[in-house]
């Protein structure tokens, strides 16, 4: 009888140990899909950058998951509490990291993340994503 207890705590051993490995290396395969929190509030945006100009606006970098990747684009909140958004990627990789730059010289905040450089002119209200088009916040 005892020989059957250590063997069935053996097996339920080894099954933890087998498990656990395979449970975390599919979650972690899903968090290359999509970033685990987006599944509890899916709707919600993200602001991955942030930078305020000297009118007292707002210029961010968001992302919004929609299905089959993030919704990417920047969102420009003025003082009076308008928005407006211009689309860059609908279906883009979740980005963590983002430098930005402000340049007076020509109105423009510079996003650098995931290896894209994306330029938004805030007087124009318009996101150059570096593929020859822009596109018109609205």
């Amino acid at each position: 009888m005892t020989s059957r207890i250590h063997r069935a705590k053996d097996w339920g051993l080894v099954g933890a140990l087998v498990l656990i490995p395979m449970l975390a290396l599919f979650i972690w395969w899903l968090s290359a899909v999509i970033w685990l929190p987006d599944l509890i509030s899916p709707d919600s945006e993200h602001v991955i950058a942030r930078c305020t100009i000297d009118t007292g606006d707002s210029i961010e970098l968001t992302q919004r998951w929609v299905g089959d990747g993030y919704l990417t684009g920047v969102r420009h909140r003025s003082r009076d509490g308008s928005s407006v958004f211009a689309v860059g990627d609908g279906d883009a990789f979740r980005a963590f990291r983002c430098t930005t730059s402000v340049s007076t010289n020509d109105s423009s905040v510079t996003f650098r993340f995931s290896g894209k450089q994306w330029r938004y002119y805030w007087q124009l209200r318009s996101l150059s994503v570096g593929d020859g088009h822009s596109r018109e916040a609205t």
